[in-house]
């Protein structure tokens, strides 16, 4: 049987309040269960412009 290695898509910024809020709850229950935390700034990855 396989698996799919699981993580936590985080899109945040520089500066943003709610995001540095959250995110300690969010490696909490991250490291909980047993996923990585991967940050995603969307100033920098045009990508997630329209997010």
């Amino acid at each position: 049987m396989s698996t799919v290695p699981l993580g936590i898509e985080f899109v945040t910024r520089k500066g943003c309040p709610l995001c540095d809020e959250a995110l300690p709850t969010v490696r909490s229950v991250a490291s909980s269960l047993g996923v990585p935390v991967n940050l995603r700034d969307v100033d920098e990855d045009p990508a997630l412009a329209d997010l």
